[in-house]
């Protein structure tokens, strides 16, 4: 079983929320849902997804704000028996939290991890050297911190200590005259031929990049 809301959906639906979960959410296992500026609905919702659904295999979280950032660390560690593809995206100041705490409650395998956010390469190498445990096969990183290059960090950290099967990266650069370009390493050949040297195959990210409505039409 599966479920994709948006916003507005559960902000007015919560009670029925409750009543269906309460059913049937031990059979949910494929979760997508952007959190709100309505910082009650959505630790209501949260901790609805909490209660009742412990089989979660899939979970895509988009938005974070001060008020329901920890609320939603709780969810990923309560399922993380089960957790199998993992999507966080926030372009917001809270980046270098999410960071920081993920690598307290990653399991130690998955199949996929996506990260889209704004962060320093420091939030990522402490991401990197707390995991060293944790392998995942396929992982997605979007950077857009413009600044920092995370280029040698992921070779530090997951190319020479071969964590991953399948890498995709995807940088945003400003150049002198301000105009943003965006990288995919992907296309960047002889970084590709170096991550081969040590088993790792580099993807195209918009290829390689699974949302959660799509991963249930192709299961169902």
């Amino acid at each position: 079983m599966r479920l994709c809301l948006t916003d507005e959906f559960y902000a007015t639906q919560i009670e029925s929320l409750k009543l269906l979960l309460q059913k049937s959410g031990n059979y949910l296992e494929n979760i997508g849902f952007e959190l709100s500026m309505d910082h009650e609905t959505d630790l209501q919702f949260i901790k609805l997804i909490k209660i009742y659904c412990n089989n979660i295999i899939f979970l895509e979280v988009f938005g974070y704000g001060d008020q329901n950032i920890f609320a939603s660390f709780d969810l990923i560690k309560n399922v993380q028996q089960n957790l199998n593809y993992l999507t966080i995206n926030s372009q917001s100041k809270l980046s270098s939290i999410i960071l920081r705490n993920l690598r307290q409650i990653l399991p130690n395998r998955l199949e996929y991890l996506s990260l889209d956010l704004k962060f320093s390469i420091n939030d990522l190498e402490v991401l990197f050297k707390d995991t060293k445990n944790v392998f995942i096969r396929k992982l997605l990183i979007i950077n857009r911190q413009e600044s920092d290059d995370i280029l040698p960090c992921i070779k530090k950290y997951i190319m020479k200590e071969k964590r991953v099967a399948y890498l995709a990266v995807k940088v945003f650069f400003i150049s002198s005259n301000r105009v943003t370009t965006i990288k995919d390493l992907f296309h960047s050949k002889d970084e590709v031929e170096e991550f081969k040297l040590y088993d790792i195959q580099v993807t195209n990210y918009d290829v390689s990049r699974i949302q959660v409505c799509k991963f249930i039409n192709e299961m169902y």
